[in-house]
């Protein structure tokens, strides 16, 4: 979802870099959360209301949406002079 609106506004996300991180329980065994930082470009100039854009995205993902509401999950975005926690 963030590509497609990155690329109709025209935004270059290449270089953009994700980490995650699942955290297992013991009982039952599973995925018990998930941490995601996703890292944008240093050279990567946005406005307050791109960077807010981007975040709106993430937090209504179709994807992010359909995880088990067990699941604990947190996301970071980092941009070169701020971020943003989910």
């Amino acid at each position: 979802m963030m590509g497609i609106y990155a690329r109709r506004e025209g935004i270059a996300l290449e270089g953009t870099r994700a980490e995650l991180e699942k955290i297992m329980a013991a009982n039952p065994r599973r995925i018990s959360e998930v941490r995601i930082d996703i890292y944008f470009p240093s050279d990567l100039q946005l406005s307050a209301a791109q960077k807010e854009r981007l975040w709106q995205i993430a937090k209504t993902c179709p994807v992010r949406q359909s995880l088990h509401p067990d699941l604990l999950e947190s996301l970071t975005m980092h941009f070169a002079d701020s971020r943003l926690p989910l």
